[in-house]
């Protein structure tokens, strides 16, 4: 089996938008788990591609996921999958960076949308 090299990836940017993310969520009172993992090797065991946060919001009777990319982000091939795997089960997905959480909220009645009332 070949190697490819991998992409380098900006995870600093990304820690900081993720982090974001979550101050959001939980400022309208989500509660967010967090499944990243931010470094090559650091020995956790989870499913490959699982996506960065799982978002709970009771107030909604409503949970997501969200894998946290920067704008030049891209999936991997196992993010992919899971993504497949957790809509083909009629889960939300989310994918992106700030936007991705503003819009899932705004589905979900907890933000307003410019220009309605």
């Amino acid at each position: 089996m070949s190697r490819r090299a991998l992409k380098p990836i900006d995870l600093s940017r990304e820690r900081e938008i993720q982090a974001d993310c979550k101050q959001l969520y939980e400022s309208v009172g989500c509660v967010v788990v967090s499944f990243s993992q931010h470094r090559l090797g650091s020995g956790t065991h989870q499913t490959p591609g699982i996506a960065d946060l799982r978002i709970y919001c009771p107030r909604k009777l409503s949970s997501w996921w969200h894998e946290v990319k920067t704008p030049s982000g891209e999936q991997s091939a196992d993010q992919k999958e899971f993504q497949r795997l957790v809509q083909s089960c009629g889960e939300h997905y989310r994918i992106g960076g700030m936007e991705a959480a503003v819009e899932q909220l705004r589905a979900i009645g907890l933000l307003a949308v410019p220009g309605r009332s």
